[in-house]
């Protein structure tokens, strides 16, 4: 098990939330979503490498959870169900970058 698992992802019908490994919580309601990212660096394979990125409105980072956190499957879907338009972005890149996946109209 990876430290990608450490970190856990809870998507309902009215928000997000990441509990990260020492407890921290972030939460970000759909309504105020601005944008979501794929982040990648060049840390990889030995780090934590892709990460998901959700920025509110205005556009301040909000929730952060890397590939592979638990409840990952669950968060996609709801981005699927949530954010008309979202697609996977980046998630090939071996450079540092944000790659954008959805952004609010």
């Amino acid at each position: 098990m990876g430290a990608e698992k450490d970190y856990d992802v809870i998507a309902n019908d009215d928000e997000i939330t990441m509990t990260g490994p020492a407890g921290q919580a972030q939460t970000l309601r759909w309504v105020d979503l601005g944008a979501v990212y794929v982040e990648t660096s060049e840390t990889g394979p030995w780090g934590l490498d892709v990460w998901w990125v959700l920025y509110g409105l205005p556009a301040i980072e909000a929730v952060r959870f890397p590939l592979g956190a638990t409840g990952e499957d669950s968060a996609m879907a709801a981005f699927k169900r949530h954010l008309p338009g979202f697609t996977v972005a980046g998630m090939n890149s071996t450079r540092n970058a944000q790659h954008l996946c959805w952004q609010r109209g």
